[in-house]
Parts: C-alpha cells; structure tokens; sequence
C-alpha cells in the first residue's frame, strides 16, 4: 500500500484496469463535458504524440485512485479512449441506454444510502456519456443537493460550488427532450425551491409556470407547483419569518405578552411587522396572518392600531373563533365593554359548543351589568366543560355580585378581585 500510495502523489494520470484517473486539477480543468451524446464513432486513431493505439477506458477525475480535491472541484467520469502516458483522451464512446439506466440505478441507491461520492461519480459519468438524458441530470442533481443537506462541514466557497453545480444539473434536466417530462416537471420544481429560498420569485415563477405546462409529470408534480406558486405570490418567506420573530412574544391563554427589552428586540419586532402587512396586502384571506398581526401590535404598545387591525380582521372573519375571543378581551382591556359584549355574543351564536366563547360572553355581561345574563352564559360554558377555571371563578363572583357584594365594572377591577 505504501508504494501505491507513493505512486498516486507523484502520478498525474493513474490506470487500474480500464479505468484511467486524472489526479492533476490542471489536466482536469482542460476536459469539457459533452454537449451532444455519441450515437456511433468511426475507428481510432492512433495517439497523436506516441502513435499508439488508444485503449477503451474510463476517464475520470473519481474513484478508489481519485485526489478528494481534484474530484471535488472537477467531476469529470466519461467512457472513453485513452493514451494515458501522453494524457490523450477522447470521448464520449457510444454507451447503450441500459448502461445508463444502470448506472443512473446505480447513483439513486448509492445516494439514498449517504454514499455520496459514489452516487456523484455514477450519475456524473451518465450525464457525461448522455448528455441531455433528463432523469440523469435530474439525478445527479438531486445526489449533490443531498451531499448539502447532509454535510454540515462545507467551507461557503465549496458549497457555493455545489450550489451552482446542482442549479446546472436541474436546468439540463428542465431543457431535456419529450419523452422525458417527469424529470423535467421534478427539475422544475427543484430550480422553483432554490429560487425560492434565494427570493428570486420571478425565476421561480418561471420554472413553475413551465412545470404546469408538462403533461404526464409525476403524481402531484403540478399540486406541488400551484402551491410553491402561492407561497411565492403571498411571500409565505415573509409570514414565516415573522412568525419566527413574533410568535414567542404574543399573549396567549396561558401566558402574558413579552414586550421588547432593548431597542435592538424592538426594532426586530417592529421590522417584522411590517414583513407581516407586506404578506397580508399579498393574502389579505388568510386569516391567521391578520390575527397574528394585531397581536403583535399589541406588544409593541400599538393599542390602538391594534383595536384597529382586530376590527378590520373580525369583519373579513367574523366566524373565526381565535380573533373574535382575543378581540373581545381586547376590546374589554380598553373599557369598551359594550363593544366587546357584542363580538362575543355574535361568536357564540355560530360557536354554540366552544367553552371559551361562553366564557368571555359571562365576562362582557358580568361587566356590562346583566348578571342573569353572565351566570347563564357562565353555566353554559361549565355544561360544556365542568374544570373551566375561568368559569368557575366567574361563577363565584357572580353568585358574589347577586349577594350583595360590588359588582367589577372594568376588566382590571375584575382580575385584581380574583
């Protein structure tokens, strides 16, 4: 082993049998990859500087004799004709359409078993031999974009160049011929997802709108596209990256909002609000969106702008449970109780079985002064779930109220006598 591997860093051009590596990165950068496949080669002729015969083999920069980073940097595998002690090369060489498919096979085993290296050196020698052969590119793209997923040791410089690499292989694979129109609708779905993840939404708009046109694409290929569609057309990046942003920091039932603590988490809030209205302006009909907006105004002291956005999302919505509760307690923490009465018992006229609609409707009517009304609407709530916690102490305070003790007429006096 020791003479072997002396023999690899002094040899520029290694042969094990009929396969020839190329360890030189500057005799690697000097081989272009086919444009066309070979259908049928005349004879050989002989080595132009030796004068003898070239050999059948395989060229390549891969395999057990490979240098890492010459195969890195220039995956070349191709069947060709080599004089290897001159380092002449041509090819490709005429390659049946079974030993592509084989060795396409080949690749998907060996990268959906992490094998890298080996899934990349079959599938580059395919795309080499048959150039054009859409599954085969499609392939080969995919074995590289699982190298990035998986190999979290890349310096940015390398996995820039896999990046453009992958691209590549998935455009080949867009631009391959009838016939072969479920790798083309599969790159077009790929390029639509780089695109996506780069904000290049035109690009991805362009490799969508391709892939709805290709008749007979995989099972779901154009469901997938219609929906990578919306995410562009709605910025869906700008809902989640706002979400990321605001979610642990809106009140919920079971804890109080976070308000910023430094004018570095203010102005991140306040940016990812406004990521947020760029989305809702885009999909003004979904519904979470808005409720998550108003919210986070809230968070930032915006009452009022909040009220407003809660107003304007409970008219677009005003079936929706989730907006319509924390509306109404909203609406109560600025002593507008009449209004906040009257979005809660328009909830529970559609929401007849949701406990919490029935609680914040005892709560409005408790504070409004209809006590009969709130020990009704609290009773309901506690048929529906006996361990509401909320309806039971409202109970107790109503049962309070009617015996005499002073009734809370804001929502403050309500929890501080609690």
């Amino acid at each position: 082993m020791g003479l072997f591997s002396n023999l690899l860093k002094n040899r520029s051009v290694v042969v094990i049998g009929d396969v020839v590596t190329i360890r030189s990165a500057e005799l690697a950068s000097t081989l272009r990859r086919p444009t066309a496949p070979c259908r049928e080669a005349p004879p050989q002729a002989p080595c132009e500087k030796c004068k003898k015969p070239l050999v059948e083999a395989l060229i390549t920069t891969g395999g057990a004799a490979a240098d890492a980073n010459v195969w890195r940097d220039h995956p070349v595998a191709v069947d060709g004709w080599a004089c290897a002690s001159c380092a002449v090369f041509r090819f490709p060489r005429p390659t049946s359409a079974e030993a592509i498919v084989e060795l396409v096979e080949r690749g998907i085993a060996a990268m959906q078993a992490g094998r890298h290296d080996e899934a990349e050196l079959a599938l580059a020698r395919a795309v080499w031999d048959l150039p054009g052969y859409g599954p085969a590119h499609v392939n080969y793209g995919d074995a590289i974009r699982a190298r990035l997923r998986t190999t979290r040791a890349l310096d940015p410089a390398t996995r820039r160049k896999y990046e453009r690499r992958m691209s590549d292989e998935y455009e080949l694979a867009m631009q391959a011929k009838d016939g072969q129109e479920e790798a083309r609708a599969h790159a077009c779905i790929r390029i639509a997802e780089i695109a996506l993840g780069e904000k290049a939404f035109d690009r991805a708009r362009r490799a969508l709108e391709t892939c709805l046109t290709i008749r007979g694409a995989r099972p779901g290929a154009h469901a997938l596209a219609r929906e990578l569609l919306e995410y562009a057309d709605q910025r869906l990046d700008l809902l989640a990256e706002a979400t990321e942003v605001l979610e642990s920091r809106i009140s919920l039932a079971n804890r109080p909002l976070r308000p910023p603590e430094t004018p570095e988490e203010r102005k991140q809030m306040a940016d990812a609000i406004e990521k947020l209205e760029t989305h809702i302006e885009l999909a003004p009909k979904r519904w979470q969106s808005r409720w998550l907006h108003a919210k986070a105004l809230f968070v930032l002291e915006r009452g009022s702008e909040g009220l407003a956005a809660f107003a304007a999302a409970h008219e677009a919505f005003p079936r929706e449970r989730a907006i319509a509760i924390d509306y109404a307690m909203e609406l109560l923490r600025a002593d507008r109780v009449s209004d906040a009465r009257e979005v809660s018992r328009a909830l529970t006229k559609h929401a007849k079985d949701d406990p919490d609609a029935w609680s914040n409707l005892a709560t409005c009517e408790l504070l409004a002064g209809d006590l009969a009304a709130a020990e009704a609407a609290a009773d309901r709530c506690l048929a529906l779930d006996e361990k509401h916690a909320v309806a039971r102490r409202l109970r107790k305070r109503i049962l309070g109220c009617k015996n005499g003790k002073e009734r809370p007429r804001t929502l403050v006096e309500l929890t501080r006598g609690s």
